[in-house]
């Protein structure tokens, strides 16, 4: 079965589970936000499309923003083959500004 595990971060190394062993066989993520106040991604099933509460509390990411940050993204099932198209993450800033950057594709 197709598992993957998803995993936010942070440019000093803290890190958190957006979505792990969550999800069956083919398309799971299409469109999948993770944004806080959102019902758990662990309550949905696949396809995961649109909003959902990480498993881990953004609040757990320590240090600043600036810097690399990385989607780490796992298959756990061995065998299987995957792409990630893309991914964004964007961040509002304590005056409300809004920053956000984009990936550049890659297989796993």
């Amino acid at each position: 079965m197709f598992q993957i595990l998803i995993f936010l971060k942070a440019p000093n190394g803290s890190q958190i589970e957006l979505s792990t062993d969550n999800g069956g066989t083919g398309n799971n993520y299409t469109n999948t936000v993770f944004v806080t106040g959102s019902p758990a991604i662990t309550g949905g099933s696949a396809p995961f499309t649109g909003n959902y509460a990480p498993e881990q509390s953004f609040n757990s990411l320590t240090g600043s923003a600036n810097g690399s940050w990385n989607l780490v993204v796992k298959d756990d099932a061995g065998s299987d083959v995957g792409t990630l198209l893309d991914w964004t993450i964007s961040m509002i800033s304590s005056t409300g500004v809004i920053y956000s950057w984009s990936s550049v594709p890659s297989g796993f």
